[in-house]
């Protein structure tokens, strides 16, 4: 079959993978259709998005003008950042000092002091409350503690000691109550430590200065026997000795070894004969006057021999002092290697006085090594008696001025800063935040409202719906509902009524959209049973037919047939003949074909007998031919197909090029129908031409529609994807 030459952008779509597009982009930004979605399922239920939230702030208006105010007055410690006693050994006697003290732990501590039983009781009396009213029902010291709350101010060593009320006055003389009296209690702690140590610290004091006393002398005799004042410096002194040698050793082998090389590379090199390289190497002066006085002679003698001879003395004399010069470089060489010689002897002698010099001092060290831990020992022992003792007299001399005297505020490690005073502004309820906490819970449980009743309606509701799950597709018209007194052939039966006007319109967008082109072929599909898609074939048939274009409607839903029981007696064709009859090769398409009376440019081939194999029959060739045949005949073809999502058969038209176009039932039609069934055109690469959206005015909560096509259709195990027929309606349709 031949296929449409070029197919406008704008007008029908190729269902496929976009090859421009980058995979690398694929899932990289929001599916902003899912937002949509839920933006419409609020907007649809606006009532209930409003309505909960002012439900919410009533019932928050009347607890506010019902409810008891409550007030809260506080007064503030301050926990000072030096410990109890000021000297080191504090911690053997009080647990909240000395160096490994948490001053974290501490402070916690006290906050759950000040709330202990006794301290509660205590405050219960001295406050008299038991004549309070508030405190006559139940556990009194429970009621003085439900209403106290102790806290400490983040990153500060500030506690704030609170209690609530519903007198602001009670509230603050009740905090500044119990403030008071833990300050007073923490005193009293601290007396009682001042004094209960002075016994233990003079028995500790004794015991110390004796252990001090016998360390020192045995750390005297240790350095008289061995004859060391300091380890630690020795061992310095002597590390420092071992450096300053391994230099000079080191420069010595270096010496050394550059002598020999020298000796044994000038030897090499007299043996071959490069003379001149040796004089150049030894840098000795005299020999590289002689070498250049040679080297000048040897060149001025072939001359001598050209103008005189060798028997004349002149040449003779030159060869004489030529011979003379090079026993005079030999005997200088000669003297240079004595000299190297000798250097190389010294410092051999060299390496081996400081080699042996490095023996003695490393024995030393390991000597030193040896009674290092004995000294170490006693040394940390002497070290840590005199630290103990010292800290023992310094703590002694802090008890004995803390015991003498009642002034204890300028070291008070916990204190008040600031008092407590009636606080007029109650703590609850608060009305500022109970209000908003209304309106923001309000506004979350009505979205969340809409959104959860969305979620279980998901039907589309506009065309807005059905571009954002379809895609881009052209949207070439919406059909309104019909009323209950308009058949199906509202075309024909009542042609100046809203429906017929739309079907009209689809015509004039359809035949704008494929101005200039060839291509008058479609297949009208949904994506599941009862949207309509067979009324609107036949309706869009009767629509393009009033044109005086010559139309030929192919009924090939040939798993529920339904242009039979539609146009009745109106349409004069044999039942045992149609498409099925066609395709199987009993019939030719133009003994199938019958005309509406009142529509002569319109023919319609109704399905026939109902086929066991419908999908196989339309991908048959002859499928295709008939198509063929359609299109050389008539001005426009349209196919009534099944539903895409159950079978096959829409497939099928789409693979013989053959574009659909889109009917979708509003408030029946899921949205993730729309999408299963774009993502399974763009699987086949199958072409749309368009969208038809079909009941664009029934209410947002209705459920029916204005056909029962759905009736017809119907589900049974066993028969590929669920999609069959009972044998009652087989029957039906045989008739």
């Amino acid at each position: 079959m031949d296929q449409p030459s070029q197919i406008p952008a704008q007008i029908v779509l190729q269902m496929g993978p976009d090859p421009s597009a980058s995979p690398e982009n694929e899932g990289a930004g929001i599916d902003l259709s899912v937002v949509f979605d839920y933006l419409d399922m609020v907007r649809s239920r606006l009532w209930l998005a409003i309505s909960v939230p002012v439900l919410l702030l009533a019932i928050a208006f009347g607890y506010l003008h019902y409810a008891t105010p409550v007030y809260q007055s506080s007064c503030q410690l301050q926990i000072q950042l030096k410990p109890l006693r000021i000297s080191g050994m504090e911690s053997v006697y009080d647990p909240m000092s000395g160096p490994s003290w948490d001053r974290t732990d501490s402070i916690n501590t006290e906050i759950e002091l000040m709330q202990t039983p006794e301290v509660l009781n205590r405050a219960f009396e001295e406050l008299n409350l038991a004549s309070d009213p508030d405190f006559m029902v139940g556990n009194p010291v429970g009621i003085l503690a439900g209403g106290l709350s102790i806290s400490q101010k983040r990153k500060t060593y500030l506690i704030d000691v609170a209690y609530r009320s519903t007198d602001p006055e009670k509230a603050a003389r009740i905090a500044n109550a119990l403030g008071d009296l833990y300050v007073r209690n923490y005193q009293d702690r601290k007396r009682e430590v001042a004094g209960g140590g002075m016994d233990k610290l003079q028995d500790q004091l004794e015991s110390l200065a004796k252990a001090r006393d016998e360390a020192q002398k045995a750390l005297s005799a240790f350095k008289a026997q061995h004859e060391v004042m300091d380890l630690d410096y020795e061992r310095q002194l002597r590390s420092e000795r071992i450096s300053a040698l391994t230099e000079t050793l080191i420069a010595a082998e270096m010496e050394e070894r550059a002598a020999k090389d020298t000796v044994e590379t000038i030897g090499e090199w007299s043996r071959q004969g490069h003379v001149g390289a040796v004089v150049e190497m030894l840098g000795n002066p005299l020999a590289s006057t002689f070498r250049q006085e040679q080297l000048r002679m040897q060149m001025d003698l072939p001359e001598l021999l050209r103008t005189y001879g060798r028997e004349h003395s002149k040449v003779q004399t030159q060869e004489a002092i030529i011979a003379n010069l090079e026993k005079a470089i030999a005997d200088e060489i000669e003297s240079s290697l004595v000299g190297l010689r000798l250097k190389a002897e010294r410092a051999a002698r060299s390496r081996q006085v400081v080699t042996d010099a490095i023996k003695a001092i490393e024995a030393e060290l390991m000597g030193l090594d040896a009674i290092s831990s004995d000294y170490s020992r006693l040394k940390d022992t002497y070290s840590a008696a005199e630290t103990a003792y010292r800290k023992v007299i310094a703590r002694l001399n802090d008890v004995e001025i803390s015991a003498g005297t009642d002034d204890l505020e300028a070291n008070d490690f916990l204190r008040i800063v600031r008092r407590a005073v009636p606080n007029l502004a109650p703590v609850s309820p608060r009305r500022q935040r109970t209000l908003a906490l209304a309106l923001v819970l309000g506004l979350g449980l009505g979205a969340g409202g809409c959104v959860f009743l969305g979620l279980l309606d998901t039907s589309v509701k506009n065309q807005d719906e059905v571009t954002r799950c379809f895609g881009d597709t052209v949207v070439l018209g919406s059909l309104p509902r019909v009323t209950e007194n308009e058949g199906e052939l509202v075309a024909i039966e009542k042609p100046l009524s809203l429906m017929a006007e739309a079907f009209r319109g689809i015509r004039t967008n359809l035949s704008l959209c494929l101005a200039g082109r060839s291509e008058r072929c479609f297949g009208v599909t949904s994506t599941e049973p009862g949207e309509g898609k067979t009324t609107v074939a036949l309706n869009l048939a009767i629509a393009l037919a009033r044109e005086k274009r010559r139309v030929l409607l192919l009924e090939c839903d040939m798993r529920r047939p339904r242009l039979k029981h539609i146009l009745g007696e109106d349409l004069p064709v044999d039942p045992a003949k149609g498409v099925s009859t066609v395709l199987v090769g009993d019939d030719e398409l133009r003994e199938v074909v019958g005309q509406l009376e009142a529509m002569p440019n319109l023919d319609i081939a109704i399905c026939g007998p109902v086929p066991p194999n419908p999908a196989e029959l339309m991908g048959t060739d002859r499928f295709r031919e008939v198509l063929e045949e359609a299109r050389k005949s008539y001005d426009y073809v349209i196919l009534d197909s099944p539903p895409l999502l159950h079978v096959a058969d829409a497939a099928i038209l789409a693979g013989a090029g053959v574009p659909l176009l889109f009917v979708v039932r509003l408030f029946r039609t899921t949205r993730h129908d729309l999408r299963l069934a774009r993502e399974r055109l763009q699987t086949i690469q199958a072409k749309c031409a368009g969208i038809l959206i079909n009941n664009a005015d029934v209410p947002k909560r209705s459920r029916y529609g204005y056909y029962r096509y759905g009736r017809y259709y119907h589900y049974r195990k066993g028969y590929g994807y669920g999609y069959g027929y009972g044998e009652r309606e087989r029957k039906q349709a045989a008739e």
